[in-house]
This record gives C-alpha cells, structure tokens and sequence, in this order.
C-alpha cells in the first residue's frame, strides 16, 4: 500500500470542492484507473508513484469536461452499450445511452435548480463511453455531460467524450411513471407494418411498437462478440416477422411475452428498408420473465455494433456541441478529508 503524494491530496480536495463530488468517490475511481493501466509494471518507489500521478492525471482530465457541459442526474433505462470502433482510421470508444436526465444549474443565489426528468438519448466517445460499460440499468448516477434539446422538440440528446459517472444513492428516478405519463400520452404508437412510414428526424424522434415475442435469445458471433435479440410480430405482418437486436442484459422476457420497443426508425436510401434501433424495452402486464444462456450463431457482428454512418454523423456534430467552455462555480470549503482516504 502506498500513500497518495500531498500535493495530489491537496489537488484532490480542491477538484472534491470544485466538482462538489467527495473524496472518497474520487480516490475510489483512481484505484481504478491504476488498476486498469498494463502500461507501468516497475515495482520501484519512482514507478508506484509515477501509476499514482498517471491516475491522477487521468481523473483529473475526466472531470476537466470542456464543452457546455451542466452537472446532471442520469438513470439509463436500457443497457448502456460501448465498444472500440475504427473512426477515421483510429480506434476509438463509443456508446450509446439511453437515460431520464434530470439537469442541476445554479440560480444567481447560488441555488441548485433541479430541471424536469427529461428523456434523454445519445452517442459518448472515448472515456466517456468507456465509462458507459459500469452503469446499470435503472441507477442513478451524476455526471457532467453536455445536454441540447432535440430537433424533434420532445427530449434531449446527451453526451460527453469524457468523464466519470458517480453513483448516487439518495435520488429517485420513476421510470414506470415517465413511460405511463410522458411516452404512452404521445402519439407515437405504431404497427411494424408502418415502421417504413415513420422516419424519425432525430436520435429522440421515437416510436412505439406493442409486439409479441416469437423467439429471444443471446448468442456469439464468430468474432467472439455476444449480442441479443427479439423475434418479433403483430397483426400488421401476420406470416412474417422483425428482429431487433438489443444489449443481451436486455434478453430477459420469454417467448409469448408482449413488450413494448420504443425506439427510431432509420430508411435505408438504397433498399427503402426500414431499421428499428431500440432504445428501451417495456413490459406489458402480460410478460414473463426469463434467463438466457449463449448459443454459437453465424449472425454479422453489425448486429450488435453502432452502424459506422450513425457513428460517423454524430461524429460530425461531436465539435458542434462541444465548443463552449463551461463556467464553474466557486463551492464552499469542506472540512479535511485526510487519514485512510489517501492510501492507494
């Protein structure tokens, strides 16, 4: 065990005031960083201390989020889902997330103003899709991410390159509630035989399909990458059906179960196909639960990918929302955090 050096305890108590996040949660998120890190293996004094000031770094430039970037309560309501993709020629980590987002602005008197739970969806990059890969579905998390209001006028698209996700244990979020008041009340519920005539015009542009659940399972691709999906029918394609491809921790209802997709609909210009990408799963009350194993299948890894045009165009819009500098707010001093938090 070694001890965190005083000028990066003294930093750390300055970002815990700055970023209103305790030391604790901080030092917890560097012990991982230096675990994750294969690139320092010496075992000198200069090495254990060289992995802490690395950490340090790392941590520092995750909180250090440029852009317009607001404090906010975040509770994905699928599994978020990231892996590294070649962009531009480069391996690079993105993600997508679905959540209810609740953002945190301070008035004049320096009065946290908490906004309404807002649906919320988008693409996150590199560290902060990493970072995407420890949230579970249906916590609560804060976190600084830089949140627009959508195109479609209903939601907001969120994202950030970088950044940590914190737990946060004292704040609820309804999702049961939003879907019944804020989802079900639009007009947004389709038949899969119209999925065609409903382009969306952007990433919360969503519909919603009530189906039956024909066949679900989670299986590997022959590049080794595990992914779900649904089998899915209604009356409008009776002799047929559709197959969404979800997070295989979404895999969890049986056959014969009826669910509701919320998600977009993209028309490819060639073939005039219509593609659901599902951003959450709703139960009905006649569902049942199930647990599956994977199975080998020859299925394309495209199944469980973000198809490379929709990572290329929110690449595109990536700078776009990012150009801003976020103003911070002065924080009032809190006692010292010493003793046992700083051994690493």
């Amino acid at each position: 065990m070694a001890k965190v050096p005083q000028d990066i305890q003294e930093n750390i108590k300055k970002l815990s005031e700055k970023m209103d996040v305790p030391v604790k949660d901080l030092m917890a998120r560097m012990k991982e960083i230096m675990a994750e890190d294969k690139t320092i293996t010496g075992d000198s004094e200069k090495d254990k201390e060289f992995k802490i000031r690395f950490a340090w770094g790392v941590l520092y430039n995750e909180y250090s989020s440029r852009g317009n970037a607001v404090d906010c309560y975040i509770m994905p309501i699928n599994t978020p889902r990231a892996n590294e993709r070649k962009i531009k020629g480069e391996m690079t980590w993105v993600g997508d997330c679905t959540a209810l987002v609740q953002t945190l602005k301070k008035d004049d008197d320096g009065n946290v103003e908490k906004s309404d739970v807002m649906y919320g969806q988008g693409v996150f990059w590199r560290d902060g899709a990493k970072n995407l890969n420890k949230m579970e579905k249906g916590k609560v998390y804060k976190a600084q991410l830089i949140v627009n209001e959508s195109k479609s006028g209903w939601g907001v698209s969120i994202t950030t390159d970088r950044g940590s996700f914190t737990p946060v244990k004292d704040v609820k979020m309804d999702w049961e509630k939003f879907f019944k008041e804020e989802v079900k009340s639009q007009d947004i519920q389709i038949t899969l035989g119209e999925l065609d005539l409903n382009k969306s015009e952007d990433n919360t542009d969503i519909r919603l399909v009530r189906v039956t659940v024909s066949d679900a399972n989670v299986a590997e691709s022959q590049k080794g990458n595990t992914y779900g999906y649904y089998t899915v029918m209604d009356d409008s394609i009776i002799g047929s059906n559709y197959r969404f491809f979800v997070s295989p921790d979404d895999v969890c209802w049986r056959v014969g179960s009826i669910l509701y997709f919320g998600g977009t609909i993209e028309i490819n210009d060639d073939t005039g196909e219509p593609t659901f990408r599902v951003q959450f799963i709703h139960p009905t009350e006649m569902a049942m639960p199930a647990e599956y194993n994977v199975k080998e299948t020859a299925t394309p890894d495209d199944a469980i990918d973000l198809d490379e045009e929709e990572a290329k165009q929110a690449e595109e819009t990536e700078e776009e929302e990012t150009e801003e500098k976020p103003k911070k707010e002065e924080k009032p001093k809190k006692k010292d955090d010493g003793g046992e938090l700083f051994d690493i």
